[in-house]
């Protein structure tokens, strides 16, 4: 029970890194969860669609730390090479609306999104279990 509680506190604690860190961009930053490859790909051509665009016809994206870990832990686990980029909102050129999911409201961005949208990518890595934490020290708009 106490190794339990450790690893809550633990999560708790670099999520409220991370959003502490981010609040210096401000209220206009959003995140999403990338292939570093195709992001990589994406930057020479100026724009990034991700692999579910085709589908879902919108790129997905986050407004906070905690919805940064659900996600990574959902559909990123066990993946490597993955990064969460900060995308200032403002500077996207494709609409963001604010849809609700089965897991919470989340922006998701209705065309391809722009890279010079994108102010930071930061390398995610997998802890031993192979879960995901938000990276304590991501910057975003700096």
């Amino acid at each position: 029970m106490q190794k339990i509680m450790v690893v809550l506190m633990v999560s708790l604690i670099s999520s409220v890194a991370l959003a502490n860190e981010c609040c210096k961009a401000g209220k206009n930053t959003i995140f999403s969860i990338v292939d570093a490859k195709a992001w990589s790909e994406a930057q020479k051509a100026g724009s990034y669609q991700g692999e579910r665009f085709a589908k879902t016809g919108f790129v997905d994206a986050m407004d906070s730390a905690a919805q940064i870990e659900y996600v990574a832990n959902k559909y990123w686990k066990g993946k490597t090479g993955v990064q969460v980029l900060c995308i200032d909102k403002t500077q996207v050129k494709a609409e963001i609306k604010m849809e609700k999911s089965s897991s919470g409201v989340y922006p998701h961005i209705y065309g391809p999104l722009n890279a010079n949208a994108v102010t930071q990518a930061v390398d995610l890595t997998a802890k031993a279990d192979g879960a995901y934490a938000a990276p304590a020290t991501l910057k975003c708009g700096n």
